[in-house]
């Protein structure tokens, strides 16, 4: 048999073990003997066996201590218990049962029926196994897929409708509880040029550096998001306008001094930031619309600045 099943026996008795390891070596199986408890548990340590094979009566520990003992060990738990053992009453048997042993042989025991008992819960354990490998698979592509519906595949920021739900959130906040919040909005400068000097797969790596850099740059409670392209929205709590500002400015020092390895030496690359304050009038569009106009203002005005929508509208 090719890599066979591994079962460990405990019993106090050596000849019994004799007995019992005979009849499980001619089925093909690796057998490890245990003579007391605590070198069973001193065993389970180092190995996880397929079957644990316990006999009751066992002066040092008896089998059904021993079976709570490893159910409540988290790697051992689901390994089938078996208890092997000359007591025959009733109330043993379903004892055993209750505790989370997944079957009871009475001494003495025909070597056929504790082959075919054996050989049925090894079936049962890999179905059981196979069925938990396929649910944690299951479960990872599940989380997988909720990513996929939240994040930018790309920069691993959270997405445009993620935002605009967050958006929703934070002003419905504010105009429940009479609080301000600002946004960023900014965008990579002359990054059409990047993309045609150095290619899009330069460029996409730019983008995902620049994602980290905004996500170290900002404050625990921002919020950011790859809003589209080259354009990157940032949702700042309980900050005003200054505040705000303040942020964009420590962002767009972090992004200007950082160097990228190009195919020609190292480049650096800036960004614009349009800043707006949300008041209660303001629709989610509204204030969105705003920060554009701070920052296409930006645009076309040297690029590599920040400015707010309430300053440049009342120029």
């Amino acid at each position: 048999m090719n890599n066979p099943y591994k079962i460990v026996v405990l019993d106090d008795n050596n000849q019994n073990l004799k007995l019992i390891s005979d009849v499980l070596e001619d089925g093909g199986y690796d057998v490890s003997l245990c003579l007391t408890s605590y070198q069973l548990l001193d065993y389970l340590e180092e190995e996880l066996p397929d079957i644990i094979i316990l006999d009751v009566m066992v002066p040092d520990m008896n089998g059904f201590e021993v079976c709570k003992k490893i159910k409540e060990i988290e790697k051992l738990k689901d390994i089938p218990i078996i208890f092997l053992s000359a007591k025959t009453e009733t109330v043993d048997i379903v004892y055993g049962l209750e505790i989370g042993g997944v079957d009871y042989v009475t001494k003495p025991f025909r070597p056929i029926e504790l082959i075919a008992r054996i050989k049925t819960h090894l079936e049962i354990k890999t179905i059981r196994d196979e069925l938990k490998e396929k649910n944690e698979e299951l479960i990872a592509l599940n989380e997988q897929l909720e990513e996929y519906a939240i994040k930018d595949t790309l920069t691993k920021l959270y997405n445009r409708r993620m935002i605009l739900a967050k958006f929703d959130e934070e002003m419905s906040r504010c105009k429940r509880n009479s609080e301000i919040f600002s946004i960023i909005l900014l965008d990579i400068d002359h990054f059409k040029d990047i993309n045609d000097n150095y290619g899009h797969n330069f460029g996409d790596e730019v983008l995902k550096v620049f994602a980290n850099l905004l996500t170290s740059s900002k404050r625990l409670q921002d919020l950011v998001a790859r809003w589209g392209g080259e354009e990157f929205l940032i949702i700042l709590p309980s900050t005003d306008k200054k505040g705000a500002i303040i942020v964009a400015e420590r962002i767009r020092q972090q992004i200007s001094g950082h160097e990228y390895q190009a195919s020609n030496g190292m480049i650096h690359i800036t960004a614009t930031f349009g800043v707006a304050e949300f008041n209660k009038e303001d629709s989610a569009e509204k204030i969105i619309k705003k920060a554009d106009f701070a920052l296409y203002y930006g645009k076309n005005n040297g690029r590599n600045q920040i400015n707010a929508y309430d300053e440049i509208n009342n120029e």
